[in-house]
């Protein structure tokens, strides 16, 4: 049984191959397969079998590191999983090659010997595979060099065809980026909340824009010092459909929404209501967990939801500002987020826009899209 260092040894020279192996393939520095070493490679690599391709290359890195390797009569020799899982695995990842956490536990668990025995009662492609294997042992170290170097072409081949498939989000587009933007302007330049009530407020705008709601959003253009009873502004930033009835009324703090903050969104809505019913029956609180009030009772273990409270006939929920930002990116589209960003964007680059905002805002940019 081998030692500790002697596997460690032997790891590392399964590592330095293996990557060697992947450089010069990436270069071109390789003569292409031809006659049954080609056509039963491409057999191996057109199946759609997750397993076999990632054991052929354990077998041709194992014996191109040990020539004494035999797969038809040990191939647990080599501690195959081990191997797959914590040195193959991890450098096709990479090189950005897909792969599964272990060919040998889909293909060949526990198989001592990889051989006709093995192959006969199985798929064509455990055929294919020991006939490589037949063909490996007669390699010399030069040939079995040159035939890794064609097996890592062909797992770099499936590299680039899988990034051809991949989508890659301008930056102005991407969800998370935009995220961690919109809370570390929020945090850094919080302008008395108008940096919170912008967001929020474009964000509700350009979903109802891209879905063509008809949808109109009231209040988050005005300065956030705005609201109260005399303005006539019910809460922040209002969701106002084509009939002119109010769907959804939000409050956006940055600082504690206390009692007296409760009371003052009560009494605006109240003061709108002519007497009558109150134009919403509830209030959504956009803010931080920190900044919501004792009282408020949470019963959820969401991290999105923080808690409700009812003050007189008026339900006030508090959601967390944050994780309500990052949902409704990604409830946009493509275009939608574009559109949120250019938004975003035009209202810091006006002239009354408080200079900490238009600084904080250039560097965020630097630090995310470049």
């Amino acid at each position: 049984m081998a030692t500790k260092i002697e596997k460690e040894i032997r790891n590392n020279g399964i590592r330095v191959l293996l990557t060697e192996c992947l450089d010069l393939a990436k270069a071109n520095k390789y003569e292409p397969l031809i006659g049954s070493q080609l056509e039963l490679t491409n057999n191996i690599f057109q199946t759609t079998e997750w397993g076999f391709r990632e054991v052929l290359l354990l077998i041709v890195i194992v014996k191109l590191n040990d020539k004494s390797f035999d797969a038809s009569n040990g191939f647990y020799t080599c501690n195959p999983r081990s191997v797959i899982e914590n040195i193959i695995v991890p450098i096709l990842n990479i090189y950005h090659i897909p792969c599964r956490k272990s060919g040998v536990l889909n293909v060949a668990k526990g198989v001592k010997c990889l051989n006709d025995d093995w192959a006969s009662p199985r798929a064509i492609e455990s055929k294919h595979l020991v006939a490589l294997v037949n063909e490996i042992n007669l390699l010399s170290p030069d040939a079995l060099r040159g035939f890794a170097i064609c097996i890592c072409a062909k797992f770099l081949e499936i590299a680039s065809s899988t990034l051809a498939l991949t989508i890659v989000l301008p930056a102005i587009s991407d969800p998370i980026i935009l995220s961690k933007i919109c809370l570390n302007l929020i945090s850094i330049a919080t302008d008395g909340g108008n940096t919170a009530q912008r967001i929020v407020g474009y964000a509700l705008e350009a979903y109802h824009e891209q879905a063509e709601t008809g949808v109109q959003i009231k209040g988050h253009l005005d300065r956030a010092s705005t609201t109260s009873t005399t303005s006539k502004k019910l809460g922040d930033i209002s969701e106002v459909n084509r009939s002119n009835v109010v769907m959804t009324v939000y409050e956006v703090t940055t600082k504690p929404f206390t009692l007296q903050r409760i009371s003052e969104a009560y009494d605006a809505v109240r003061a709108l209501s002519n007497g009558s019913d109150l134009p919403t029956a509830s209030i959504i609180v956009l803010c931080k967990s920190s900044d919501v009030p004792d009282c408020v009772i949470n019963g959820s273990v969401s991290h999105v939801f923080l808690g409700e409270y009812d003050f007189k006939s008026l339900r006030f929920y508090f959601i967390n500002l944050f994780e309500w930002i990052a949902i409704q990116l990604l409830e946009l589209t493509i275009d939608g987020r574009a559109s949120f960003y250019i938004k975003l964007d035009n209202y810091i680059a006006e002239t009354n826009t408080a200079v900490k905002v238009k600084t904080t805002w250039n560097e965020l940019r630097k630090t995310f899209f470049l």
